[in-house]
């Protein structure tokens, strides 16, 4: 069963959605989130998660529907590292190439729960790489290859526009006609490797940088909200992915996560952590952001969270801030 405690961020998709409307048309490219159980209305949240695992077969299935065999690196082409988020920004800030890679490993837990880069040094040469382990490699060639160049253009911030790895690794073995890849990256490609990297010279690690570090507040939100638990973290996640079509039963959450209801209740009680308390901390999160942003009425915003009368969701609020709902939306217009 693939393991769906690993979400990651919906920024991750990249253009992909607008390549797959451009070249297919708008009602394949919304089928093809639909169809995975990713709301649509995701696709205007950068920072809202979903299962690794269904972004990898996203990736795949747009790649098959338009016929394109490059089309994960066509979409990491168009990444500059920056896309990935606050994350990216902070580590680009290093005070040396050495520093900047140490944070662009820990950090990237804050965009990807359990995610996995790592550097590491053999003699001259240094491997910089992403691991993914919740699907086979070949079945995830598309999302491994839009991995790529954002990585690469990650180390040019310290190195140059012109810099080149010595080669770069790839996951899976190689498909027919290889070399069109290594054409487009200009760079040697070596397959069957244990993740998605690249080889480069150990000396290029104590280059300064020069990129202003992030504010304050982007730093903030990077690190605000992700709990140490796996099982919470990932539930978390699904639970706000849900949400957006009012979907707030246990049942469907676990099943989400490929746990059993009992299962799932254990894993979280052994993490000091309670459905209930998640459900309600992401309502009020979605609430707020209703609230402050749109015009809907409550009652609507309500129905949308999953509450069977306006009333309870008013009860709820009551709880969180003290006030009705109206009452908040005006004093934040104020």
């Amino acid at each position: 069963m693939p393991n769906r405690f690993t979400t990651t961020a919906m920024r991750g998709f990249g253009p992909l959605p607008r390549i797959v409307r451009e070249q297919a048309g708008e009602q394949t490219a919304n089928l093809l989130f639909t169809d995975s159980g990713v709301p649509l209305a995701l696709l205007d949240r950068p920072d809202a998660r979903l299962p690794l695992v269904d972004m990898i077969a996203i990736f795949e299935r747009a790649a098959l529907v338009l016929d394109d065999p490059l089309l994960g690196l066509d979409v990491g082409c168009a990444m500059p590292p920056e896309a990935f988020g606050d994350w990216v920004r902070y580590a680009a800030a290093g005070r040396t190439l050495r520093h900047g890679i140490a944070r662009l490993c820990r950090a990237m837990r804050y965009y990807q729960t359990a995610g996995n880069m790592r550097a590491e040094v053999h003699g001259d040469l240094v491997r910089l790489a992403y691991h993914q382990s919740v699907a086979d490699p070949a079945r995830a060639r598309q999302h491994a290859d839009h991995a790529l160049p954002p990585m690469i253009g990650f180390v040019r911030h310290f190195l140059g526009p012109a810099w080149q790895p010595h080669w770069v690794e790839l996951p899976y073995r190689a498909a027919a006609g290889p070399e069109e890849l290594a054409i487009r990256l200009g760079v040697e490609v070596r397959f069957g490797r244990p993740g998605v990297g690249m080889v480069f010279e150990r000396c290029a690690l104590d280059t300064p940088g020069n990129t202003a570090p992030p504010g304050f507040a982007a730093l903030r939100r990077m690190v605000e909200g992700r709990p140490e638990g796996e099982v919470t973290a990932a539930l978390i996640d699904v639970v706000d992915l849900r949400l957006v079509d009012g979907e707030v039963e246990l049942d469907g959450a676990a099943t989400r996560l490929g746990l059993q209801r009992r299962a799932l209740q254990r894993r979280l009680q052994a993490e000091g952590q309670s459905y209930r308390d998640i459900v309600d901390a992401a309502r009020r999160a979605h609430a707020e952001r209703a609230l402050a942003t749109t015009s809907r009425p409550v009652a609507e915003i309500a129905q949308s969270l999953g509450y069977g009368e306006p009333a309870h969701f008013t009860r709820a609020f009551h709880r969180w801030h003290g006030c009705s709902p109206n009452s908040w939306r005006r004093q934040r217009a104020n």
